[in-house]
C-alpha cells in the first residue's frame, strides 16, 4: 500500500464498516472527518487503559481488543468502547488490513464493545504491523477494584490455566519447529487458546463478589503480575508453584523451548485477591469459572516467596518476557 493515511475509499471499505457493537453511551461515532469521539457516562467513573500489540501476527486484531478490555475489567469496570491505532508497513496489503479489522470487529461485538475511532496509517517507520488500543470503561465510583487493594491474610486466586496467550502465540509462530513434539491436533488446540484470553466475565463476577484486588497477567507472566500487585499493595506473598494450573500443551512447548511458563505472557488468566470469608473460589466455581487458589498474601516484611518442590525461592519478575527467548 502507499504510505500515508488511508484513502477515503479504503477507510469506508475496510475500516468504518467494522465498528463493533452499538452502545447508547456513544454520542459521536467514528466517521470520515471525525477526529474525536464522545461518550455519555452520566455519574459513573470513566476508566481508560491502553496497550500495543507488537509480538504477534496471527489473530492480532482479536488480541488487541481483549488485552485492553481486560485491563478495564480487572478494575471491576465494564468495557464500553475502544480507540484503535493501526500502523501498517508499505509491504502490507489491503487484505491484511481487512482481516485485522474483521478480527477487531468480531471481538468487539463479542464483548459488546463499540469501536469509537482511531487512526490508520501506512508508514515505513514500522517493519511489521503495530496495533495500539485504548479501551474505555465504566463502573460505579465506589466499585473500582485496584491492584493496590491486597491485604495480609487474603487468598490469591488464579483464573483459568496459565499462559494461554503465550502458548497460542508460540504455537502459531513456531508451528514447524513444534511439530517435533506436538501432534497437529495439539498444535491446533494450542493456537485456539487465543479464543480464551478475555478475562472480562470472571473479572466482573469477582468484583461483584467483593474482590479486594485484581491484576490481569500480561507481559512478564504470572511472576511479573504478582510482583506488580505486591508492589502496588506493599505486601508480601507466598505462592505455591505446584498449585498453578498449566495446560499440557503449555508444559510441552515450554519444556521443549527451554523457557519458564511462569514468565510467559499470559493474557487469559486473572489474579484475584480476596478475604477467605468471601469464599471467592467456591462462588466463582459455582458460576462456571475455573479458579484455583495459588497462594496467600503476607506481611510485607515476610517478602515475596515461591514455594516449589525444590524449596523456597524469591519471587522476582523476569528480566524480560520469556516469549522473546523462544525466537
Amino acid at each position: 500500500m502507499i504510505e500515508g493515511k488511508l484513502t477515503s475509499e479504503l477507510m469506508n471499505k475496510l475500516v468504518l464498516n467494522k465498528t463493533g457493537a452499538d452502545r447508547p453511551e456513544v454520542l459521536l461515532p467514528p466517521g470520515l472527518g471525525e477526529d474525536s469521539t464522545a461518550l455519555d457516562l452520566a455519574c459513573e467513573a470513566c476508566l481508560l487503559a491502553t496497550d500495543p500489540i507488537t509480538a504477534a501476527e496471527e489473530g492480532m486484531g482479536e488480541l488487541a481488543v481483549h488485552i485492553s478490555c481486560n485491563d478495564i475489567a480487572a478494575c471491576g469496570a465494564e468495557p464500553v468502547g475502544i480507540l484503535l491505532t493501526v500502523l501498517l508497513s508499505p509491504e502490507d496489503s489491503p487484505e491484511k488490513l481487512e482481516r485485522i479489522m474483521e478480527e477487531v470487529h468480531q471481538a468487539a461485538k463479542a464483548l459488546n464493545v463499540s469501536i469509537l475511532g482511531g487512526h490508520t496509517e501506512v508508514t515505513s517507520a514500522v517493519r511489521r504491523t503495530v496495533l495500539s488500543v485504548t479501551a474505555v470503561g465504566k463502573c460505579q465510583k465506589e466499585r473500582i477494584v485496584r491492584s493496590s487493594g491486597a491485604r495480609p491474610g487474603q487468598q490469591v486466586l488464579l483464573s483459568k490455566k496459565l499462559a494461554l496467550e503465550g502458548t497460542a502465540i508460540l504455537a502459531a509462530e513456531l508451528a514447524e519447529k513444534l511439530r517435533a513434539v506436538l501432534t497437529e491436533e495439539q498444535l491446533q488446540r494450542a493456537r485456539d487458546y487465543i479464543k480464551q484470553i478475555s478475562i472480562v466475565p470472571e473479572a466482573l463476577a469477582a468484583a461483584e463478589l467483593g474482590a479486594s484486588a485484581m491484576h490481569d497477567i500480561t507481559e512478564g507472566g504470572v511472576l511479573g503480575a504478582l510482583w506488580e500487585l505486591a508492589w502496588a499493595s506493599q505486601v508480601g506473598l507466598e505462592i505455591w508453584t505446584e498449585k498453578i494450573p498449566l495446560l499440557e500443551e503449555t508444559r510441552i512447548i515450554t519444556e521443549f523451548l527451554g523457557i519458564d511458563p511462569l514468565g510467559l505472557i499470559a493474557s487469559g488468566s486473572l489474579i484475584i485477591v480476596g478475604d477467605p470469608k468471601l469464599e471467592l473460589e467456591k462462588k466463582l466455581t459455582e458460576k462456571g469459572f475455573q479458579v484455583a487458589q495459588i497462594g496467600v498474601v503476607k506481611e510485607r516484611s515476610e517478602g515475596l516467596n515461591l514455594i516449589t518442590p525444590c524449596g523456597t525461592k524469591p519471587l522476582q519478575p523476569p528480566r524480560r518476557d520469556h516469549l522473546y527467548d523462544a525466537f
